[in-house]
């Protein structure tokens, strides 16, 4: 074979000038043989097990049966916490148990003597007041002229009865100091002695000195008397 060294065309042996451009041939180098290199050896690799290992899937079975039981025991814990916590919150039935003391072991003066002792003082019922007596306030009466009696009260006595008899009018007499609260009362058959109020009954806040008290008997002829005086 012949090529033209311009247009790099090959042409036959036969050929002298390029047909093309004119250019003189000239001859290609002779062809090399063709060498078929060896086909190299294609060493297989082992075969790629595409399971998973025996000893990690043991592994991973006991630690997930780890967690679950680890789970469970801390739910169980907490349902009895819960549990146990409603019952505390719950309030018990309470149940009245009836007093089947017989009255006759009320009645035994021992036994309430000692309830009275171990009862505290807080628990103790307070003592009834006793109502004010609604009682006139008047002037104290001035002294009378003559038949006049003079009440003297014993030592750490505040109240003083004395008894008589009496005809139109009479009159008795106390010391007190100032400021002392002095009551009195009388009676008399058919409440036929008063004081000279017209009342059975007298009260007044006291002088320092001597104070009096005035009878008079609204009845025809004598007639008897208790007269009680009260001073605080």
């Amino acid at each position: 074979m012949s090529r033209c060294p311009q247009c790099q065309q090959s042409f036959p042996d036969d050929y002298s000038f390029c047909l093309s451009d004119g250019t003189v041939l000239v001859a290609d180098a002779p062809e090399q043989p063709t060498v078929v290199a060896p086909r190299p050896e294609v060493q297989q690799s082992p075969p790629v097990r595409h399971g998973v290992n025996p000893a990690f899937a043991y592994l991973s079975i006991g630690l997930l049966a780890l967690i679950g039981g680890a789970g469970l025991l801390w739910w169980m814990q907490s349902n009895s916490t819960v549990t146990q916590d409603a019952k505390a919150s719950t309030p018990e039935p309470r149940t009245e148990i009836a007093n089947t003391v017989p009255d006759s072991a009320n009645s035994n003066p021992t036994r309430t003597q000692e309830k009275q002792k171990s009862t505290p003082e807080a628990e103790k019922p307070e003592a009834p007041k006793p109502a004010p007596n609604k009682q006139l306030t008047v002037d104290p009466p001035a002294p009378p002229i003559s038949g006049t009696s003079r009440i003297k009260f014993r030592r750490g006595r505040v109240q003083e009865t004395t008894s008589g008899s009496i005809g139109a009018e009479r009159s008795y007499v106390l010391y007190t100091l100032s400021g002392q609260y002095l009551s009195g009362s009388v009676n008399s058959d058919n409440g036929c002695v008063v004081f000279a109020n017209g009342s059975t009954s007298v009260g007044f806040t006291t002088k320092q000195g001597d104070n009096y008290l005035r009878l008079k008997n609204i009845c025809e002829g004598p007639r008897s008397f208790r007269l009680t005086v009260n001073v605080r």
